[in-house]
Parts: structure tokens; sequence; C-alpha cells
């Protein structure tokens, strides 16, 4: 990888991720009386990302594996601020605010496939009180199994009766694993949902790796 491109990682990752961090800051805390607070609370990394933005115009077509990514994400978190501070300064309501946090998963699901090559994305998908967990990164710096990571099916944003699939990148058939179903109601869809739980998804079943795996049940015929 060229210098330069090392260096426009170096300067976009941080302010993308602050971003990132905090519109789900102001997910968690929304309170219509409260939205100018929460807006403050947040802070302005937007900013500091429009600023570097234009620095990954350039690259060599070789590195669009990791451009177009950064692209997107960058553009997504962008695009969310864009339209909170549309409400902010009074252009708009709720329903303009939700629609602007929406652009936070699309970012995030743009963003995820690096976290096989960039350390920092891979710990924004850690839970915070995690990221100093040796093991856990260990674990998770490891490559992915075939045919695991995210998969959608019939499920593009605005669409109805499909789901999303995370199957964690260290599974393995040699031991018994749960199926967890989560259910987003009647909104949205499973596609943008499955980013308000994949952090806690992604390190959980390392974290219960330090207890010995028991093999899957047996089933026998009866007589048998």
């Amino acid at each position: 990888m060229s210098e330069a491109v090392v260096d426009d990682i170096v300067a976009v990752l941080p302010p993308l991720l602050q971003s990132l961090e905090a519109l789900g800051f102001i997910a968690r805390h929304l309170n219509p009386p409260q939205f100018d607070a929460v807006m403050e609370a947040a802070g302005a990394p937007d900013q500091a990302l429009q600023a570097v933005r234009p620095r990954l115009a350039d690259w060599p077509d070789e590195f669009a594996h990791l451009r177009t990514p950064l692209e997107t994400a960058s553009d997504a978190a962008i695009a969310a601020f864009e339209g909170l501070r549309a409400v902010q300064h009074g252009n708009g309501d709720l329903i303009a605010v939700f629609r602007a946090l929406r652009h936070a998963p699309r970012a995030q699901e743009a963003l995820y496939p690096l976290t096989a090559k960039l350390p920092p994305v891979s710990n924004f998908f850690i839970d915070p009180p995690l990221r100093e967990d040796a093991g856990l990164l260990a674990r998770l710096a490891e490559p992915g199994q075939e045919n695991t990571g995210i998969t959608h099916h019939h499920n593009e944003p605005g669409s109805r009766g499909g789901f999303s699939l995370y199957v964690p990148e260290y599974y393995t058939p040699d031991r018994a694993w749960p199926l967890v179903t989560a259910l987003h109601g009647g909104s949205g869809n499973g596609r943008g949902f499955l980013w308000s739980w994949l952090r806690d998804a992604r390190a959980a079943m390392v974290r219960s790796w330090s207890h010995p795996p028991r093999p899957a049940a047996q089933t026998k015929a009866p007589g048998h």
C-alpha cells in the first residue's frame, strides 16, 4: 500500500468513526424536547470528516476495495448530520430526524467489510468496554471462515418479508451454536436493525470460548 494512501486512511478514519459514534449517541439519547441539547453533546465530528473527505477522491484504482467503502460510509455519515442539523435549525420535524438517522446503519454496512483489513474499523464494531480485551482482539483478527459474516435475503432498504443474517466469522461446525432471532417492530427493516446488535453478537461467542465446547446433540431413532 502506498504511503499516500496510508496517510489518507489515517486522516479519514478517526473523524469517520467519531461521526458514527456520535450518530449512535444521538439515536440512543433522542428525546424531542431535548434535541438541541443532544446535538450539542454529540459535537461536530462530521465537520472534520467533511474537511478530509476529498482526500479519497484521487486514489489509484488498485485501492478501490478500500476507497469505495470509506467513501460510501463517509457520505452516509455526512448526509445523516446534514439532515439532523437541518431539523436543529428549524427545517423539519421528528420524522425528518428518523429519516436522517437511517443513514447511520448504511454507513456501518458499507464500512464493515474493512474489519478484516483495518484494525481501527474492527475495534469500532466491538463494544467500548471490550476494546482492550487482548484475547477477543486476537480471535477477531483471525481470517474469517467461509460462508460467515453478513448476508441479506430479499432485504433491501424499504422492502418487507426478507431477513438479514450474521454468522460470526470465527464459526466452526464442531460445536453447538445458539440461534438468536431479533425482531425490529413495525417500521424499518432488519437490514438496518442488524447494526443495533452486531457489536454484541460479534464479541459474545468469542468470550464464551473460555468454556469447553460441547458437541452438538445427537438424536437416536427409537429402539436404538
